[in-house]
């Protein structure tokens, strides 16, 4: 965090119940999420310290969240669970955005592509599976946009977009034994 001034702010007790397993910042650092073991997903402002929204009558995810990313230029919270699923959120209220795009395993990472106007490639995310792939998926559809990437080797270690490609995504993805591979999504 990069305002002191955050760092008394951000006391918030008991947002969950049991361990949190994910946290995630607005690029901006007004907002922070938490996804927890107990398969919520809560979203607080810093300064106010309150919730963006009221509790769901059922959890978000089946499982525990495992990770979470804001996307504060879409307005969308994504997060990836246990239940082997990647949802968008709407950070306003809190509603889903699509319906969950499933996965062979548990969802282990999420990055999202920041398309440029040139890009014919928008609202993009890829997806690290705990059975070692990368998928790609189309946040507006819910859509699954090629076949996952695997590796030779079952662990990945690493995976993310390049920030220079600014027509096409590529992606780069680091696995066990010294395997790298890099892949450009096309329409």
């Amino acid at each position: 965090i990069k305002n002191e001034a955050l760092i008394e702010k951000a006391v918030f007790k008991e947002l969950h119940k049991g361990a949190v397993s994910s946290l995630a910042f607005s690029k901006d650092e007004k907002l922070i999420a938490s996804g927890g073991e107990d398969m919520f997903l809560r979203a607080c402002n810093i300064d106010s310290q309150k919730l963006l929204w009221k509790d769901p009558k059922d959890p978000h995810h089946a499982a525990k969240i495992s990770c979470l990313i804001i996307d504060d230029a879409t307005g969308k919270i994504l997060s990836g669970g246990e239940d082997n699923t990647l949802r968008v959120w709407n950070l306003a209220n809190g509603n889903p955005i699509n319906e969950a795009m499933l996965h062979n395993s548990s969802v282990m990472g999420i990055k999202i592509w920041d398309a440029d106007s040139k890009s014919k490639f928008k609202n993009i995310a890829a997806t690290l599976s705990s059975e070692g792939a990368v998928y790609f998926w189309d946040l507006s559809s819910g859509q699954l946009l090629a076949p996952p990437l695997f590796t030779p080797s079952y662990l990945i270690l690493g995976f993310g977009f390049f920030k220079e490609c600014i027509e096409n995504p590529v992606v780069m993805v680091a696995g066990s034994y010294g395997t790298m591979i890099v892949s450009r999504l096309q329409a």
